[in-house]
């Protein structure tokens, strides 16, 4: 039960201290109007990430992946030099 309440107070601690510097810090002159709207780093963040991930797939399924029978079929392996071809 101790640590329990160890992780309680803990959690309690950081609501608090991100609540004490939202009022408190001064904050940044936004460069763009949308930076002055509540939540505008989370919503860019999170938007960002889903920009990253698509394009990852993109160029993984374009680039990295093959066919699914690519190692089942054997007209699809290029014949070795020197080496005869036997169907």
């Amino acid at each position: 039960m101790k640590k329990e309440k160890l992780i309680l107070y803990t959690a309690v601690l950081l609501v608090l201290l991100a609540v004490v510097e939202f009022f408190l810090v001064h904050k940044h002159h936004a460069v763009f109007a949308l930076e002055n709207f509540p939540g505008y780093t989370a919503v860019f963040g999170l938007l960002a990430t889903v920009v990253l991930i698509l394009v990852s797939k993109g160029i993984g399924h374009s680039v990295l992946m093959v066919r699914e029978d690519y190692y089942e079929n054997p007209a699809a392996e290029p014949a070795h030099e020197g080496e005869a071809h036997h169907d």
